[in-house]
């Protein structure tokens, strides 16, 4: 935490310096306050409903939609979803063809 100083622009430090001492504790602290200051609301509400709403595109592969889906999260890491729910929206969203590709891969549908 201490390093993460020195990653900061002039005024992302003055905006950390500004913030109450000993206000941050923990790392999660941290990565959620810095990230609701770097992206406003709106956006953040856009790519969560992208992630919860996640559909493949027509003609794209199983691994495209998956690379395309990590980079959505990627863009929202503290979308606060948990692993189980992104999975099953990622699996919802995928066409029925791909759904049993990786139904037959795990032994049978989740």
């Amino acid at each position: 935490m201490n390093l993460f100083k020195f990653s900061l622009t002039r005024k992302e430090l003055d905006w950390l310096n500004r913030l109450p001492l000993n206000s941050l504790t923990t790392w999660d602290q941290v990565i959620a306050t810095f990230l609701s200051k770097l992206i406003p609301l709106e956006k953040t509400a856009e790519l969560r409903s992208k992630i919860a709403n996640f559909e493949e595109e027509p003609d794209e592969s199983l691994y495209d939609a998956w690379e395309r889906f990590k980079n959505l999260k990627d863009k929202c890491p503290h979308h606060g979803m948990e692993d189980w729910l992104l999975l099953h929206g990622f699996y919802r969203g995928l066409y029925k063809y791909n759904k049993m590709c990786l139904d037959a891969a795990s032994g049978g549908p989740s």
